[in-house]
């Protein structure tokens, strides 16, 4: 397998404020099918109509995934931050982070830059190694709560089928109760009456 190569680039949107959800619903699906195929792994960040990529992946597929974005029309201001050959992975999945939820990365570009709104054009050198781990140390706790949410899920779908065959069990052990009632009181009410007959004759 060819040696992975990390590659961050900053990009904008040009999509309106009503259709800014479906491009980065439409981001996140094609990198999540890369992602399950097991050739990428990565994170987006999102702020102030603003992109920070982060691609892990073999170099053929990091050069098809920007040509892919280049054209795409809603996408524009590309700027190469980083391109570098990896021994080892930062990430696992693929993430999207919005800026705005995220107090570490706001304390990040105060500390550095001034400023707690997103630009990620202004990312390079040193500080563009310090974001991209410290992404590295969130994408971590976000996949955990994702596992967390998935495990709970299928507890309960579980826990939910164990309790119908209950039900359903318990029901059938009335209903026999309920029959077996039924077939007694009929036996002993033939038994009286024909002993009554009996008796009468």
């Amino acid at each position: 397998m060819p040696q992975p190569t990390r590659f961050s680039y900053a990009s904008s949107s040009t999509a309106l404020p009503s259709t800014i959800k479906n491009h980065l619903v439409s981001m996140t699906r094609d990198a999540e099918s890369n992602n399950a195929r097991g050739i990428m792994a990565g994170i987006l960040v999102y702020g102030n109509d603003n992109f920070f990529h982060c691609l892990e992946a073999p170099a053929s597929t990091i050069d098809r995934v920007y040509r892919q974005a280049v054209s795409n029309p809603l996408d524009e201001k590309f700027k190469l931050l980083k391109r570098e050959l990896i021994t080892e992975r930062y990430f696992t999945g693929w993430e999207i982070i919005y800026f705005v939820r995220e107090e570490a990365l706001q304390q990040f570009f105060v500390k550095h830059y001034g400023e707690n709104g997103f630009d990620p054009y202004l990312l390079e050198g040193s500080q563009l190694d310090e974001f991209i781990a410290l992404l590295a140390g969130l994408a971590p706790q976000r996949f955990a709560v994702k596992a967390h949410r998935t495990e709970v899920s299928e507890l309960s779908h579980s826990a939910g089928r164990l309790g119908s065959v209950y039900y359903l069990a318990g029901f059938m052990l009335i209903a026999a109760l309920i029959i077996l009632g039924l077939i007694f009181g009929l036996n002993q009410y033939l038994g009286l009456n024909g002993f009554s007959i009996m008796y009468q004759q």
